[in-house]
């Protein structure tokens, strides 16, 4: 995931935009959506499929910037059903 700016507020419902926008742009994993200021990537995706988003999630294994390695989610959005924010 190419960023180009870092989410810079807290509240969820932006960071809830902020997530939908970049997995409109391209797949994100959670590294990459916390890297970009999303501490909390999972339930924004739980939000987003709660809104009627379809978002499926793929598994990988990587390494953080730390260079430890994790099971991470690698989201992809499919489309909506009438999702709504």
């Amino acid at each position: 995931m190419d960023v180009q700016k870092i989410c810079q507020r807290t509240d969820t419902a932006h960071q809830r935009a902020f997530t939908l926008k970049a997995l409109q742009q391209q797949s994100s994993t959670t590294l990459e959506l916390r890297e970009a200021g999303i501490m909390s990537p999972a339930a924004r995706i739980f939000e987003l499929r709660e809104s009627g988003f379809i978002i499926v999630t793929m598994w990988s294994r990587e390494r953080d910037t730390a260079g430890v390695l994790h099971r991470v989610a690698r989201y992809h959005l499919l489309g909506e059903s009438g999702g709504v924010l």
